[in-house]
């Protein structure tokens, strides 16, 4: 591979990584059991932590975002690499004219998907019913993006790791 060759073979890992990731969010995230842990898990956490302490509301989401988009990009992201090698199809995708690397970050891009999506709705909670307020609203997107970017990597790297079965 050339220097030249370096922009299209970027733009063309891109849209398979784009391809894996939707077909991930098709097959795997929405299906009814993920949708509900993501929409009910931040409320439950919610729950869990606000019961009996007289802690106010706003000084708590911002905690549970950070689970949150944990849970949510890592979870989903690191079962569905070992379901996928007990169907067989994850070794198609990586005897497929696909670079390794289109294959892990359209593993990746579906987790971080998720992670975003579920840490959205703590952030909406605490906005729309408790009256929280965002101080620094750049840095609340970067941070998200950030974080699960990285947690979804980390799931990633997690479930590739060989197994002896």
């Amino acid at each position: 591979m050339t220097w030249r060759d370096a922009p299209r073979r970027a733009r063309n890992d891109t849209a398979r990584a784009w391809a894996i990731a939707k077909k991930d969010i098709r097959i795997y995230y929405l299906k009814p059991p993920v949708v509900i842990f993501g929409a009910l898990m931040p409320v439950f956490m919610f729950l869990a932590f606000m019961v009996r302490r007289n802690m106010d509301a706003a000084a708590l989401i911002p905690g549970l975002m950070a689970m949150t988009v944990f849970f949510g990009s890592s979870t989903v992201t690191s079962a569905t690499i070992p379901w996928e090698k007990g169907q067989g199809t994850y070794d198609r995708l990586l005897v497929a004219p696909l670079s390794l690397y289109a294959v892990m970050a359209g593993k990746a891009l579906a987790g971080l998907v998720f992670g975003l999506l579920v840490s959205l709705v703590p952030l909406v909670i605490g906005i729309a019913a408790f009256g929280m307020d965002v101080r620094q609203v750049w840095l609340l997107p970067v941070a998200l993006l950030v974080s699960a970017c990285t947690f979804a990597s980390l799931g990633v790297l997690l479930a590739s790791a060989p197994s002896r079965t």
